[in-house]
């Protein structure tokens, strides 16, 4: 449903997957013959993000009804993958994965999943229904920097969030009658490697530690409302796994 008010009543079988994939690499290299004067410098920076959202049922803005019978199955990947190398010879070389304006995690991976999501406003929500919602984040970040004679500096972080909800509400006054079985489960996984090699001079390795540094988000809910007067029940187990790594 989209703005107003809704009646939204489904009986049979629903299946949303969405998808994200995006691959950044920044190369940069200077690299000067033996003989010559002079110092050489090679910055690679790769920023990069990745937003996937599924939802079974939406109800959008306004006062909705929503009847569910039918099995609701929603999945939602989003992988960012971010690379950089730098190389010189002789001088300064530097890489990261980082946003240029405010130097913070510039890889980013999100994923959203819901099975039923009310959305702003008064809602009365009545589900049978098996919900079975997943979803992954992944971000994995590498920074490579390399001078044989000089200074080189590798920066290099990543975050990732992954949410999963059975069934979501926004603000508003809501009434939700659940008797089916809710499977919620998230997983976030961040990886940051930094590598720095100086022949001679000075080598480092950082992460984003004014940011929080590499961070992983998993959340996870079977049934979740926002601020209001609510009335829920729930006569059906559910199940809800945030599962994180990084």
């Amino acid at each position: 449903g989209g703005s107003g008010n809704d009646v939204i009543v489904n009986e049979g079988a629903i299946t949303v997957e969405a998808d994200s994939l995006a691959i950044a690499a920044s190369v940069a290299v200077d690299i000067m013959p033996g003989k010559t004067k002079g110092i050489g410098i090679a910055l690679a920076n790769a920023r990069n993000e990745a937003t996937a959202t599924a939802t079974g049922i939406s109800g959008g803005e306004g006062c909705d009804l929503i009847s569910n019978s039918g099995a609701v199955t929603v999945d939602a990947d989003a992988t960012a993958v971010a690379a950089s190398i730098s190389v010189v010879r002789q001088g300064a070389a530097g890489s990261g994965t980082l946003d240029p304006v405010s130097f913070d995690s510039g890889n980013n991976a999100e994923a959203v999943a819901k099975g039923i999501d009310g959305g702003a406003g008064n809602e009365s929500i009545c589900n049978s229904g098996a919900l079975d919602v997943s979803s992954t984040a992944v971000a994995p970040s590498v920074g490579v920097a390399v001078s044989s004679k000089g200074v080189s500096a590798a920066i290099t972080t990543a975050s990732a969030a992954a949410s999963s909800t059975g069934i979501d509400t926004g603000e508003g006054t809501h009434w939700i009658h659940n008797t089916g079985a809710i499977d919620a489960d998230a997983l976030a996984v961040a990886v940051g490697v930094s590598v720095s090699v100086a022949g001679e001079g000075l080598a480092a390795g950082l992460d984003t530690v004014w940011d929080g540094g590499t961070t992983a988000t998993a959340t996870a809910a079977g049934i979740r409302a926002a601020s209001g007067n609510d009335v829920i029940t729930h006569e059906d187990p559910y199940v809800a796994t945030a599962r994180i790594t990084g």
